[in-house]
């Protein structure tokens, strides 16, 4: 279940600026603003997680299998 729901997490942050500017959207942050700079910025940090927390599950089931079969 984690990993499909770092997969679906995932989804949204494919298009950070989209992302970013919904959530911009939510709180009335100017593009220009410092908000939506920080906002950038952890939707950067948010995405770069997830990609690793995605690489360590592959890593993870990919074990499991080995671990099956030997």
């Amino acid at each position: 279940m984690k990993r499909l729901r770092h997969r679906r997490d995932a989804k949204p942050l494919r298009d950070l600026n989209a992302y970013v500017a919904s959530i911009a959207a939510e709180v009335s942050a100017d593009p220009s603003s410092r908000l939506y700079e920080q906002l950038q910025d952890l939707g950067s940090s948010r995405q770069a997680l997830l990609d690793r927390a995605i690489e360590s599950d592959d890593i993870y089931l990919r074990t499991l299998g080995e671990l099956e079969s030997a």
